[in-house]
């Protein structure tokens, strides 16, 4: 684990109790909005049908959403009146561009390898000091679930992936519940980081 990242945990800025909360999306969504400058560009990484997309253009910013389905991205741009830039995570190659990239939930497929490649190149697209949001299911499984491939994340293996990529320090790290039907036993994993050059 880096310098950066031991004293984090050290310091006790973070510890699962005191940070373990029921919290709606749109909370998260706000921090998101506080931390980048008025009008600032932002990726909507993994977009969906656009949810995100939506929240984030109402609240001013300059959303570029990224999809890597057709038929996602062409129900994103029905609902976002937003064209969905249609490409795999993999294929990010933008540089300096984004104060902010929210890939809530969407890199959770990812296998712990590829995600490290997918990091750095998120690290590339944001500007100094942007923002990057992530969200796991909280646990330490990696396999398949429901016929797909999940990444779950916790503390000790979120550090160790973090130690990979140089350039990122952890802003904020939460634990929430979820808050759909039926799903309430289920914890997320949420985390703000900054790219410190």
């Amino acid at each position: 684990m880096n310098e950066r990242l031991t004293s984090y945990f050290e310091n006790q800025q973070y510890t699962r109790n005191e940070a373990t909360y029921a919290s709606g999306l749109e909370e998260i969504q706000e921090r998101f909005v506080q931390l980048l400058p008025e009008n600032g560009t932002m990726m909507d990484l993994g977009c969906g049908s656009g949810r995100n997309t939506i929240y984030f253009s109402k609240r001013g910013l300059r959303v570029t959403p990224v999809e890597g389905s057709r038929i996602l991205s062409d129900i994103a741009t029905r609902n976002t009146g937003i064209k969905v830039r249609r490409m795999m995570f993999q294929e990010l190659t933008d540089v300096d561009e984004y104060y902010g990239v929210w890939a809530g939930s969407s890199v959770l497929h990812f296998p712990y390898e590829q995600l490290v490649d997918v990091l750095r190149r998120i690290h590339k697209a944001l500007k100094k000091d942007g923002v990057l949001y992530l969200s796991f299911k909280y646990g330490y499984f990696e396999g398949v679930r429901n016929g797909r491939h999940v990444l779950d994340m916790d503390e000790t293996k979120f550090g160790k992936l973090l130690a990979k990529i140089e350039g990122f320090e952890i802003k904020e790290m939460f634990i929430t519940s979820d808050e759909r039907p039926n799903c309430q036993k289920q914890q997320w994993m949420n985390v703000f980081l900054s790219r410190i050059d």
